[in-house]
């Protein structure tokens, strides 16, 4: 991209998500990941191909995506995760003072859920002292979805937000309405423990939450749709990784009850 003349003046830190290369052009510090081509095709084929750096651009070499399964996502990221961190490496080592990572993904699907896991999980391992934000994009749960396993999906991806993520933009899906915006007023300190993400009087997620739980319970119930799951190593022994999940994504649920308490200020300090 071009920086406007408009543009040039001003104390704004362009150098934060952008690069200046030899031509003067600003290049974002961007890596686009994705396991089937259509999207990042589209990019390609549109006026801002020529805006990405096209060595951290990844495509998955047999391009047949996650097929919107969390398993399928994770497992494939164990085995491309050196091509994938090789981008973000050499991305990370041109930093002049690294500060953390941004991470754009839907937890619904298998791509962004399940290799989107994946990649919390191995930038905290390799990355323990930076800051990972990430902005998710949740089910929209007044439409309904042609995912039938997206219950299985979000939870296990709740469980990598939660446990991985310093930060979590939610995002409703089906549009760009951002769910949580804290008040101008908003310090992290109103906030005694850092698993509760969203500003007080705004808990849209928390039923999301409870509707995610309510519709993994009555599949986890049936075992409906877990034939695609046994497939891969995480789950062939068994559906424990399912139900720690669900366990955690419960304990996020009790905190937001008890976060309409008048004593949810010593919550974050008790014994639990």
């Amino acid at each position: 991209g071009i920086v406007e003349e408009f543009a040039t003046e001003g104390t704004d830190r362009k150098d934060v998500f952008f690069y200046q290369a030899d031509d003067e052009h600003y290049i974002p510090r961007a890596v686009l990941l994705d396991l089937e081509p259509r999207v990042i095709h589209s990019i390609l084929n549109s006026p801002y191909a020529k805006l990405y750096n096209p060595e951290n651009i990844y495509l998955s070499e047999h391009g047949g995506g996650a097929g919107n399964n969390w398993a399928s996502g994770f497992s494939q990221g164990e085995k491309i995760h050196e091509d994938i961190f090789d981008i973000i490496d050499r991305e990370a080592d041109g930093s002049d003072s690294l500060e953390g990572f941004v991470l754009c993904h839907s937890i619904a699907g298998g791509t962004g859920s399940g290799l989107g896991s994946y990649l919390l999980e191995r930038l905290n391992d390799r990355y323990p002292k930076k800051l990972v934000q990430t902005y998710s994009v949740f089910p929209n749960q007044d439409e309904m979805s042609d995912v039938v396993v997206q219950p299985y999906n979000s939870l296990l991806t709740l469980k990598r937000l939660t446990q991985n993520a310093d930060c979590v933009v939610s995002m409703r899906g089906g549009g760009s309405k951002t769910l949580s915006k804290p008040p101008s007023s908003f310090s992290p300190r109103s906030i005694p423990t850092p698993c509760l993400a969203l500003a007080p009087g705004d808990f849209y997620l928390l039923q999301l939450f409870e509707s995610s739980c309510q519709q993994y319970d009555k599949l986890r119930k049936r075992e409906a749709f877990l034939e695609q799951f046994r497939k891969e190593d995480i789950f062939k022994e068994n559906f424990d990784e399912l139900d720690r999940s669900r366990e955690v994504v419960q304990e996020l649920i009790d905190e937001y009850h008890a976060a309409t308490r008048p004593d949810y200020i010593s919550w974050g300090t008790q014994e639990q």
